[in-house]
């Protein structure tokens, strides 16, 4: 396999598994923010261009062999807000602003708000949560708990019938689905800026437990692997970018790839 990752100079790049035979694949005046979602097949990306305080659109682009072509989508999105792919990939959730979460239609057609008062929590794709289900039925999201922290929802996709799978007075952000769809992957900050680990948890909310052990480090935005033998996340000591790392998670082997990164995806 190959893996996908955006670098703190806004480049989006693809690598092997072992970190080796690395190709720039964008990049330039408009440069990716690495706020992004990949469709499922990695026959599309979708990543915000420009400046994350510009509020810009979200810019479409098909991946053959190394080239993007890039196609603008006018949407009005939440700057840093997380975005995904459905199964499918025919349609496409994200943040808008004041904590609105959108869906478009099939084929991409207009979006429409599926829910209100989402945690977006500020202006990088590291403080919300956005997935699908693998049947599409469902959205994981990230909802507000108390006055700092935020918990891990499941909505349907049309919106309504929220269920959380988190409920403490942490900040429980990035989740995403097991490729199996019977767990969710996500981050859980004990210390802002200092301390934050990858957690797993079941998707009725039972069984949470930490898969990393991070001291003085900010492990984020997990990305488990298609077999569900490896997870990939983002180690850093300061700021958004960090060393994109590889979990073995039957050896508990870790294995670095790259840096500094922003946003890494798997490619089947």
């Amino acid at each position: 396999g190959r893996v996908m990752y955006f670098t703190s100079v806004g480049e989006l790049w693809l690598c092997g598994l072992d970190g080796n035979d690395a190709i720039i694949v964008a990049g330039g005046p408009m440069q990716p923010t690495g706020v992004a979602a990949l469709a499922h097949g990695a026959k599309m990306v979708a990543y915000q261009m420009g400046p994350a305080q510009d509020k810009k659109v979200v810019a479409l682009g098909k991946i053959v062999g190394v080239d993007t072509i890039a196609n603008k989508l006018g949407v009005d999105a939440d700057p840093g807000g997380a975005m995904a792919f459905s199964p499918a990939g025919d349609r496409l959730a994200y943040y808008g602003i004041n904590g609105q979460v959108f869906a478009t239609g099939a084929e991409l057609s207009p979006p429409t708000v599926v829910f209100k008062g989402a945690a977006s929590l500020g202006s990088t794709p590291a403080q919300s949560s956005i997935d699908w289900s693998p049947g599409g039925e469902k959205l994981l999201i990230t909802v507000p708990h108390g006055k700092a922290g935020s918990d891990i929802a499941l909505i349907s996709s049309n919106g309504g019938g929220l269920v959380r799978l988190t409920d403490d007075a942490e900040v429980d952000s990035q989740a995403v689905f097991a490729a199996n769809g019977q767990s969710v992957w996500f981050q859980k900050v004990l210390e802002p800026g200092k301390i934050a680990h990858v957690y797993q948890v079941g998707v009725d909310g039972q069984g949470a437990k930490k898969v990393t052990y991070a001291e003085n480090t900010v492990h984020r935005l997990p990305r488990p692997s298609w077999d569900g033998k490896q997870v990939l996340f983002i180690a850093s000591t300061g700021g958004e970018s960090g060393a994109l790392t590889l979990l073995h998670l039957v050896t508990d082997q870790l294995t670095p790839l790259d840096q500094p990164v922003l946003n890494a995806f798997w490619l089947k």
